[in-house]
C-alpha cells in the first residue's frame, strides 16, 4: 500500500539513445512538479543518466538505467539500416526486453508506483498491465503512412511495428499524442495535445550573448540527436550561408569533442559549447531554424514561433509525414533537398528570412502541449490516489 504521508511515486521510462523522447517528457515533468509535490523514478538509456540528472536535478528524483533497450539503426540519410535494426529487434524480443522486465519488477517490489509514464519503450505497457499499475503513454501523433520502403524485410518490419504498437497503445490507461495536425482521436483512451516542448527560461538577448552572437539574423542549423548524426558532406553544403556577412550560422555540438572538431574544421560557423542541453532556448533566440522535421525540433520551433526551413528526408516515415504536414499547412519557411547546391541553399535561406508574416502566424498557434499533458497525468493520478 502507498504511504499516504509521502508524495505519490511515479515511474517514468524513456526511450533512447535518441534524446527527443527524454527532452519531450522532461517538459511535462517540469510542468507537473511545478504544481504538485511528486517523487519520481526515471528509467533512462545508459547514455542519458548524466543528461537526465542535469535536466531534472531535484533531490527527490532517482535516476536508474535499463540495461536492455531497443537500438534503432540508421544510415546517413536517416533510412533504416535494415540488417542492424532487425538484429536489434530480435535481440530485444528474445533477451533485452526480459532484462528490462527484471529491472521493472525489482523497482515495483522495492516500492510500487501509483502510476507509470512511458515514452515509447515498446513493452513497458505490457509490464504495467501484468503488474496491474495504471499507465500513461506519451507518443508522437499516429502516422497515416508507415512504409519503411520496398523489399520483404522492410515490409515485414512495417507490418510488425504497426501491429505491436496498436496492441501496446490499447494497454495504456491514457495515451497522450503530441499533435499539430487535425487528426481526430482514434480511441477512447487517447488525448490529443498541441506540440510538447520545454519552455525557454532565458531571454533572447541573454542566450545570444552567451553564444557570442551579434545583432545579425541568427540561423540555427540543427544536426540531429543521439544516434542520427549529420555528415560533413551535409554541413559543407551550408558553407556559403556561413560566409554570408549578413547572417550568423550556428552549430550546436552534442559534446566537447564534437565542439572542438567543428570549431577547427568550420571556422566560418558560429559553434556553441558541447555541454549545452537546453536547445529550446537556442531555438527561441534564433531567427530561423534549419532542420529535418524531427518531432522535438519541430515542437520547440513551433512553441517559440520561429520559422523552420526543412531539410527533406524521404526515407524516414515519421519525418516524411511531419514534413508533409508542415508544408501542407503553410507552417514551414521552405524545403531544402539533397539536390540543392550551396548557392541554391543560400538563396533559400535568404528567402526564408524574409518571411516575416510566417513568424506572426506561428505565434498564434496553440503550443501548450506540455501543460495539457501534465493536466492529463495529474488528473489520472488524482483519480487513482483519492
Amino acid at each position: 500500500m502507498p504511504d499516504k504521508a509521502k508524495p505519490p511515486l511515479l515511474d517514468f521510462w524513456f526511450f533512447g539513445p535518441e534524446r527527443g523522447h527524454l527532452m519531450k517528457t522532461v517538459s511535462i515533468i517540469r510542468e507537473m512538479t511545478a504544481r504538485q509535490e511528486l517523487r519520481l523514478r526515471l528509467f533512462v538509456h545508459p547514455q542519458h543518466r548524466e543528461l537526465a540528472r542535469r535536466l531534472l536535478p531535484e533531490p527527490q528524483h532517482t535516476i536508474e538505467t535499463y540495461p536492455g533497450g531497443l537500438q534503432l539503426s540508421y544510415n546517413a540519410d536517416l533510412d533504416f539500416a535494415v540488417g542492424r535494426t532487425f538484429r536489434s529487434i530480435l535481440k530485444y524480443a528474445l533477451y533485452n526486453a526480459w532484462i528490462d522486465y527484471r529491472v521493472f519488477r525489482r523497482a515495483v517490489k522495492a516500492e510500487r508506483p501509483a502510476l507509470i509514464v512511458n515514452d515509447f519503450i515498446p513493452l513497458v505497457p505490457l509490464y504495467a498491465w501484468r503488474a496491474g499499475i495504471p499507465l500513461v503513454g506519451i507518443y508522437n501523433y499516429l502516422l497515416k503512412e508507415t512504409s519503411l520502403g520496398q523489399g520483404p524485410l522492410r515490409r515485414l518490419a512495417a507490418w510488425a511495428v504497426g501491429r505491436l504498437y496498436r496492441r501496446m497503445y490499447r494497454l495504456c490507461t491514457r495515451m497522450i499524442l503530441g499533435n499539430f495536425a487535425s487528426n481526430p482521436p482514434p480511441g477512447a483512451n487517447i488525448r490529443l495535445v498541441p506540440p510538447i516542448a520545454r519552455r525557454a527560461t532565458r531571454s533572447r538577448s541573454e542566450v545570444r550573448r552567451s553564444l557570442g552572437a551579434d545583432q545579425r539574423p541568427l540561423v540555427f542549423l540543427s544536426m540531429g540527436g543521439g544516434n542520427t548524426p549529420q555528415t560533413d558532406s551535409y554541413l559543407r553544403r551550408f558553407k556559403l550561408v556561413a560566409q554570408d556577412p549578413q547572417v550568423q550560422l550556428l552549430l550546436l555540438p552534442r559534446d566537447d569533442q564534437e565542439s572542438r572538431r567543428l570549431k577547427e574544421q568550420y571556422p566560418d560557423y558560429l559553434v556553441g559549447e558541447g555541454d549545452w542541453v537546453e536547445t529550446q532556448e537556442v531555438i527561441a533566440a534564433a531567427d530561423l531554424v534549419i532542420s529535418r522535421a524531427g518531432f522535438t525540433t519541430v515542437a520547440e520551433a513551433l512553441k517559440a514561433g520561429v520559422p523552420l526551413l526543412l531539410w527533406h528526408v524521404e526515407a524516414h516515415p515519421e519525418i516524411r509525414e511531419t514534413e508533409n504536414n508542415l508544408l501542407g499547412q503553410g507552417l514551414a519557411a521552405g524545403l531544402l533537398t539533397a539536390e540543392d547546391d550551396p548557392t541554391q541553399i543560400l538563396l533559400k535561406v535568404q528567402a526564408a528570412l524574409e518571411k516575416k508574416d510566417l513568424r506572426q502566424r506561428l505565434l498564434e498557434l496553440p503550443t501548450d502541449g506540455a501543460e495539457q499533458a501534465a493536466d492529463v497525468i495529474l488528473e489520472l493520478l488524482a483519480e487513482i490516489t483519492h
